[in-house]
Formats: structure tokens, C-alpha cells, sequence
């Protein structure tokens, strides 16, 4: 999970938390539209970048299967999250 935290410095991410292999990470909300903006990551995410993410309000969850190796998961953070937090940015 320390992988989460190479998406320090992103604009859109306000606080990475961890434990094992979950990590939450909150993004700045839309304003006056809380949740929309961690919804819209979700879609993009499982549409155009093939993963799954779970959303409360805007915190992105992820959960990976615990059958995981060390690329898949550099995969997430060094590439796809990047391209998610992208795309709603």
C-alpha cells in the first residue's frame, strides 16, 4: 500500500490512508457537488481504465484481490489511478 502514496502531489488528491492493501484516497469534491466528481473516477475507472474502485461521498477505495503481485499493483498506482484522477480532474 505504499504504492498510494506515489499519488502525493497530484492536485486533485487531498489524503492518502492505508493499511496492508486497502488504501483510501479523498479527492477534492466538485463544488456544491460532493460525490460527484469520486463517482465519476468510479465509471471511468471500471469503463475506459478495466478496474474496480468503491466510492464513499469522495473517498476512492481500493481493495485489490489479495492474490496480487508487485507489478499489478505498481500497475494502479503508477498508471491507472493517475490516468482516472485525469480524467475528472
Amino acid at each position: 500500500a505504499d504504492a498510494a502514496f506515489t499519488l502525493k502531489g497530484n492536485p486533485l488528491v487531498e489524503d492518502i490512508r492505508t493499511t496492508g492493501l486497502v488504501a483510501a484516497i479523498d479527492i477534492k469534491p466538485v463544488d456544491g457537488q460532493p460525490g460527484l466528481r469520486a463517482y465519476k473516477a468510479m465509471e471511468n475507472a471500471f469503463h475506459d481504465f478495466g478496474f474496480l474502485v468503491r466510492i464513499t461521498a469522495d473517498t476512492i477505495a481500493l481493495s485489490p484481490p489479495l492474490m496480487i503481485t508487485e507489478n499489478q499493483i505498481d500497475e494502479i498506482f503508477s498508471d491507472k489511478m493517475p490516468k482516472v484522477l485525469k480524467s475528472v480532474a
